[in-house]
């Protein structure tokens, strides 16, 4: 973490007196050192997010969440005749020789 001009700086009495209008601005974004006797003893900051930008565009409402768990596609029916692998050994058996 790194030190910003909009950091807060308190000290312990007045986190003791005003804990939730601190942690307020912590869930905000802001970082919040905290002093004692001027010292520097605490550096509370948010927790990183841990979802994905799927996530984060479905909490903003651009995107919609899907409603089926999975879809089911039909089997394809294949071709007649051989199969892609054997296609590909034939091909590179006539360029061989």
């Amino acid at each position: 973490m790194f030190y910003t001009p909009s950091m807060t700086r308190i000290g312990v009495r007045e986190l003791n007196q005003h804990t939730s209008s601190y942690i307020s601005k912590v869930k905000n974004g802001e970082a919040v050192e905290v002093t004692e006797h001027g010292h520097l003893v605490a550096l509370l900051v948010p927790v990183p997010r841990t979802g994905t930008v799927l996530d984060d565009l479905v909490e903003q409402g651009r995107v919609h969440p899907p409603t089926a768990t999975q879809r089911s596609f039909p089997a394809r029916r294949l071709a007649p005749g051989p199969s892609a692998s054997e296609g590909l050994a034939a091909m590179r058996d006539e360029e061989r020789y």
